[in-house]
């Protein structure tokens, strides 16, 4: 697509949005404020919770992005591992270690760049617009960097599979931005003449660049270069619709998540939609609940006509003058008692934030936190029934996130190959991806209770009749099991170890019998020849 095209796409795409742009700007307007910008931007250092009577959203919108980073990809431990692509067969004995090797350098590399603070961002896009983008890069300062774009920045296409593969950026840069990235000569002549002008005053003034990453359809032959690989990357202004800088990438490196998706739509879900209508009635109970405590606090006052003199006082030691009724001494100002009951609101209230705070998963990321108190048998336990409402978002989790970004880092990787030993590409592509989190670990656990339950179930009949265990395959079931387990490969023993220490073991048996059956012939021929003497 030539520089219009481009523009023109954006701008049919953005229009389609426009109804969940305006969904997804009331949920800001509750649970992330400073991402007010979606529909219009907003002024800086504004106060952004002016209309809000309530901070229960937020916060649960904090600790569901959290607990998603804590708990799915912990900066302080290994959460995910690199393993060969066929599991029991030659590559596990020939690169299995050396996978693992590379799993640890993953861990270090993105240890050192800012993965922290975009995947927290990104979570926080997640579970109120439904959809994070985020794409992984080369450094400057360490062989990887990670940037958060927010989501009125991005429109995106699906392929005939659902998949995301066609993603366009439309953001803001200076004059002195734009120069710095493409040169002088390369940015239009718009954007060169607010550079250019005198003393400097229109390098600050901002234009808008749309960046569209779409896959490539056809391919000349010969070397891929940055012309000729298989996702195209385009850069254009807006004002001038004028191609910045053509180049491509080997894979989609806009990653867009999203966290639930409705029937037809291509847009995300989030749970924060889900909790809505939960949190615009929290907001109004608390707007009511304060009105009605300062009726109770400091009550309206009923007093006669033409009874004060002067204006009524109500602050604290304040006195009150009042003319006497001559007919009826009894007739004074009194407060009005409205019967208002704050406590039934407080109550009310506090059963909607229950509601919101379980819609955001706060609850599971509870019960993982309380790891201290309780065994992991015990945590995985309690976690077994809540799981299955997260499990279908995990797994899109997985699949839109964060496997792609392992396969970009792995490649940024590669470009280095100091750092992955001499690994061949061929492999690295085919290479499973294991989560070894706490969440990815108790999402696994869940399947395991399955063969703990078959062997409560069938101990009765095995006590009748032992052979029932022969319908299992000991060793199949116990390989899974470290498997799921996500167990480093070095620590178990390769399929072809394990038949040559048993074959070892039988014929030290065997040997054993053998040396012990000669013994015993032995012992019988002396008695032999004294009974035959």
């Amino acid at each position: 697509m030539d520089g219009k095209e481009i523009v023109g796409t954006w701008n049919r795409w953005d229009a389609q949005r426009s109804t969940a742009k305006s969904l997804v700007r009331q949920v800001y307007q509750y649970g992330l404020p400073r991402r007010g910008s979606v529909m219009s931007g907003q002024t800086p250092g504004a106060d952004l919770q002016a209309e809000l009577f309530d901070s229960t959203f937020e916060t649960a919108l904090e600790r569901f992005a959290t607990g998603l980073y804590d708990f799915m990809c912990p900066p302080g431990r290994s959460w995910r591992m690199v393993t060969p692509p066929i599991e029991h067969g030659r590559m596990e004995g020939e690169f299995g270690r050396s996978l693992l090797a590379i799993s640890e350098t993953l861990r270090e590399e993105s240890g050192k760049s800012n993965f922290p603070e975009a995947i927290y961002e990104a979570f926080l896009d997640l579970g109120s617009a439904g959809m994070a983008t985020i794409e992984p890069s080369r450094g400057l300062d360490s062989s990887l960097e990670y940037t958060a774009h927010p989501y009125e920045q991005v429109t995106f296409a699906e392929n005939h599979r659902g998949r995301v593969d066609s993603v366009m950026r439309k953001f803001t840069w200076t004059a002195r931005q734009a120069v710095g990235e493409f040169g002088i000569d390369n940015v239009g002549k718009t954007i060169r003449d607010a550079y250019n002008e005198q003393g400097g005053v229109g390098r600050d003034k901002t234009f808008e660049i749309v960046h569209a990453a779409v896959p490539r359809t056809e391919f000349a032959g010969g070397t891929r270069d940055n012309l000729n690989m298989p996702v195209e990357s385009t850069w254009v202004t807006v004002t001038d619709a004028e191609t910045l800088r053509k180049s491509g990438w080997p894979q989609q490196r806009y990653l867009v998540c999203r966290f639930a998706k409705a029937s037809g739509e291509k847009e995300g879900r989030s749970p924060g939609m889900t909790c809505l209508p939960d949190v615009k009635m929290v907001n109004m109970i608390e707007e009511t609940v304060i009105v009605a405590a300062e009726h109770v606090v400091r009550p309206p006052i009923l007093v006669p006509d033409s009874a004060f003199l002067g204006t009524v006082k109500l602050e604290p030691g304040s006195l009150l003058y009042y003319r006497v009724n001559p007919i009826n001494a009894a007739v004074k100002p009194e407060a009005f008692i409205s019967g208002a009951q704050p406590a039934f609101g407080v109550e009310y209230a506090e059963s909607k934030r229950m509601i919101i705070k379980r819609a955001m998963y706060n609850d599971i990321f509870a019960i993982l936190s309380d790891e201290k108190s309780r065994t992991a048998t015990e945590v995985r336990g309690l976690l077994a029934e809540k799981l299955n409402l997260l499990g279908p978002n995990f797994g899109r989790l997985k699949v839109e996130l964060f496997d792609p970004m392992t396969r970009v880092d792995l490649s940024i990787l590669s470009e280095q190959p100091y750092l992955l030993g001499g690994i061949p590409s061929a492999v690295l592509a085919m290479a499973n991806i294991r989560y070894t989190s706490t969440l990815a670990l108790a999402m696994e656990y869940a399947e395991l209770t399955a063969m703990n339950d078959a062997m409560m179930f069938l101990s009765p009949f095995a006590e009748i009749d032992p052979t029932v265990w022969d319908n299992f395959s000991f060793d199949e079931i116990s390989r899974e099991i470290s498997y799921k387990m996500c167990l480093p490969p070095r620590w178990l023993k390769s399929v072809t170890e394990v038949r040559a220490l048993r074959e070892a073991r039988m014929q030290q048996q065997a040997a054993d019998a053998q040396a012990q059956m000669m013994m015993q012939v032995m012992d019988k021929q002396p008695a032999a020849s004294m009974e035959a003497a």
